[in-house]
């Protein structure tokens, strides 16, 4: 079993609120009071029990929730959990309710990391999940069906229904705590903007924004648009891809070397190009820039967990410092428990624990310069604010 830490690095603009808080806003009643925060589990050992006999393989004790209430009273919730398919964890959101008994309402893959056995994302695989309740087996090869080279990864979303239904069951019983965040907009304030959440390469990339003009043909070109840029990066891994953005991207950063005399991009010792580190912002720019050519004004880009930018000045939280920013902000952690980052310069993984925070007008800037202060340390600052650029750093002993 692993362990993974949910850290809500920027409240308000954090992991998945936006999918979280869309799929919310459908699965349950309008007339339900939606609260979206954190469940913390203090008694993992009767969370176990709940869950058994399937037992975790990702052990979480922190999990991404909406809450669903009628009146005081908790029905329904919608929750971001992990388990391992073959080797890699596997994002799910899952949305549960209780009438009687508690049911699936929605199931979907958010991020899949496995080189294989990706047909679990399929509609036709996940809606066997949904309307089961806890008295249903939820086994494969029972009542669910399998899919061939999947098996890991179809086994691991039956332990993904469990767990959630352990954890409505934990926070009922008051052996769990929830920690609001912020209740979801009304109606009336919802409408002020248009949000959507669009599946890129790996990733779940979320917009918002007032558009006075026909939003559903804005979200059509936006859909294709996305779509478009999805094609290029695929995969997370971007070895003798010749798309247009990767070879692009490639150029840029292979030129980067020659200025910092030991930044490659070449990091991988297989000899695949590694561009986690920068095209999550290269992605938000082209966005941002779609937004501009459309004339909207007011609008917030974030890609998967880390990347985000703001048209206008927002009050965010980075590391419990409340700061204004008007910008692109990117966050990278050497211990995020999803990745590792290597160092070229010293031939080895990066194993000081710190978090880095950039902020600057262009996202891709971002992306790439908290990639490389994780690398760097504090020797990245005087970089960073050549180009006119901030670094904020998290060292903490304790994670």
């Amino acid at each position: 079993m692993i362990g993974i830490a949910i850290c809500l690095f920027i409240l308000g603009n954090t992991l998945f609120e936006e999918k979280l808080v869309d799929v919310s806003r459908g699965v349950f009643p309008a007339s339900a009071s939606l609260i979206y925060g954190v469940i913390n589990i203090k008694d993992y050992d009767g969370f176990l029990d709940l869950m058994a006999p399937a037992k975790p393989t990702v052990e979480e004790r922190s999990f991404e929730t909406v809450l669903a209430y009628d009146g005081d009273k908790i029905f329904g919730l919608c929750s971001v959990l992990n388990e391992i398919g073959k080797e890699m964890p596997i994002t799910f959101l899952v949305c549960i309710s209780e009438t009687k008994k508690l049911k699936i309402d929605y199931i979907d893959v958010l991020v899949y990391r496995e080189t294989r056995g990706g047909e679990i994302r399929s509609k036709i695989f996940l809606n066997q999940f949904r309307g089961k309740s806890e008295e249903d087996q939820i086994s494969i090869g029972k009542d669910i069906r399998n899919i061939r080279g999947a098996t890991l990864s179809a086994w691991a979303t039956t332990r993904v229904v469990r767990k959630t239904f352990a954890l409505f069951k934990i926070l009922i019983s008051g052996k769990a705590d929830f920690k609001s965040v912020k209740l979801i907009s009304k109606q009336k304030e919802w409408s002020e903007f248009v949000r959507r959440c669009f599946l890129v390469g790996d990733s779940y990339l979320c917009v918002s924004f007032r558009y006075q003009g026909d939003s559903v043909l804005l979200l059509e070109d936006l859909q294709n648009f996305s779509e478009k840029i999805s094609s290029d990066f695929s995969q997370f891994y971007f070895f003798n891809k010749t798309t247009p953005y990767i070879q692009e991207l490639i150029s840029k950063y292979s030129d980067l070397s020659s200025e910092l005399g030991f930044f490659n991009i070449w990091w991988r010792k297989d000899g695949k190009a590694d561009l986690g580190g920068v095209w999550k912002g290269y992605v938000v720019d082209l966005i941002k820039d779609f937004f501009q050519r459309n004339n909207i004004k007011d609008f917030e880009v974030s890609f998967g967990w880390s990347t985000f930018y703001f048209s206008q000045e927002r009050k965010i939280d980075v590391f419990g410092r409340v700061i204004s920013l008007q910008g692109a902000l990117s966050v990278s952690d050497t211990s995020s428990g999803y990745s590792t980052i290597f160092d070229p310069l010293r031939n080895d993984f990066v194993r000081e624990r710190r978090r880095v925070c950039v902020i600057h007008q262009s996202a891709e800037f971002s992306d790439f310069a908290s990639t490389l202060c994780a690398v760097w340390g504090k020797g990245c600052e005087s970089y960073v604010l050549l180009y006119g650029g901030k670094v904020i750093f998290d060292y903490d002993s304790s994670r």
